[in-house]
């Protein structure tokens, strides 16, 4: 679980492909956090959130790294290639504008296209 300030918003995720992501967040003047979740075919190991491309990536067991807007969760907005093992870490590198996977394999994989994504 984390906390963005530039979403203003709680993230969350499980290994579980029922609501593997869910974003919690105050609406103002309400009492109870509204949420919204999405769902990943056997769940993520992690994420990690660009609040400049306004991008969730997750690491997927499924041996996916798929791309979403935070704002509209029906389906990711990019699917990265490249692993032939569940990925287990996921991390932007925001000054090099790249994304780096890991994986159970010991794979490391450098996505430096994610960001032609179009939202």
């Amino acid at each position: 679980v984390t906390y963005d300030a530039s979403l203003d918003a709680f993230i969350s995720s499980t290994t579980s492909n029922t609501n593997t992501v869910v974003l919690a967040w105050r609406e103002k003047s309400k009492k109870h956090l509204k949420l919204t979740s999405f769902n990943v075919a056997e769940g993520i190991h992690a994420f990690d959130y660009h609040s400049q491309l306004n991008l969730i990536a997750t690491a997927g067991i499924n041996k996916k790294v798929c791309l979403w807007n935070p704002y509209v969760v029906s389906k990711p907005v990019g699917i990265l290639w490249g692993h032939s093992a569940s990925v287990i870490a996921v991390q932007f590198f925001a000054a090099r504008k790249q994304l780096f996977s890991f994986s159970k394999d010991k794979i490391q994989a450098t996505y430096t296209r994610f960001q032609d994504v179009r939202l």
